[in-house]
């Protein structure tokens, strides 16, 4: 008798260990869960605009999971002619038929893939009310 009473409360204690350990995982898997949903992609002058991957998704090392774009500054690009390309990085740029002082950053000498027998060069400018607009871009001489 004194045996299985024994027996009994060892398994009542155990019974009552296991129902310990489920609350102990269940509080945890909710601080896991809130800890997932409060998590925020947050940076001055960015700007996350393409999520590339769907939730729950696999993905490998090194695979980008978004696009984001950097708003603190504007990269201009312009496709010149060959006979601009020669001193155009002295030229004065005028947008929208204003002179500024930007210049030109980037000037491949290599004609474009897309734009056949035109040369890509880039102006980094302040950052615009609205990105993406079209503006008229000028090379002048001083």
């Amino acid at each position: 008798m004194i045996t299985s009473e024994n027996l009994y409360l060892s398994t009542r204690k155990e019974i009552q260990n296991l129902k310990i350990q489920i609350t102990d995982l269940k509080y945890r898997e909710a601080q896991l869960q809130r800890s997932i949903e409060d998590k925020n992609l947050v940076a001055k002058n960015f700007v996350l605009y393409e999520m590339l991957v769907q939730t729950g998704q696999v993905v490998g090392m090194a695979t980008p999971l978004a696009k984001v774009a950097d708003t603190s500054k504007a990269k201009l690009t312009i496709y010149l002619d060959e006979a601009d390309v020669v001193g155009a990085q002295k030229k004065v740029v005028y947008i929208d038929g204003e002179k500024s002082s930007y210049k030109i950053s980037r000037l491949l000498r290599i004609a474009d893939g897309k734009n056949i027998s035109k040369y890509m060069a880039q102006i980094i400018t302040n950052p615009p009310e609205l990105f993406s607009k079209l503006v008229k871009v000028e090379l002048r001489d001083e």
